[in-house]
């Protein structure tokens, strides 16, 4: 069974596809962190090699979705 994950982000009224290699928990608990320290920009990367920094605060919703697809 060969399946292939994609995680997405999505924030201020936009989604964005994760890069393959992001690790997903440990960017959780960067945007965690900046959110528990009042806010910070936290950087990661996109598919298509885009790189982005969200400015994290208390008052900021995140939400991250897992699919799978392929056998």
């Amino acid at each position: 069974m060969s399946g292939v994950t994609t995680h997405r982000i999505r924030f201020g009224g936009k989604q964005y596809v994760l890069h393959p290699s992001q690790d997903v928990p440990a960017l959780k608990t960067r945007l965690a962190a900046a959110a528990l320290l009042g806010g910070g920009f936290v950087d990661f990367a996109t598919a298509g090699d885009l790189q982005l920094s969200l400015f994290m605060s208390p008052n900021i919703a995140v939400w991250f979705e897992e699919s799978h697809s392929g056998d």
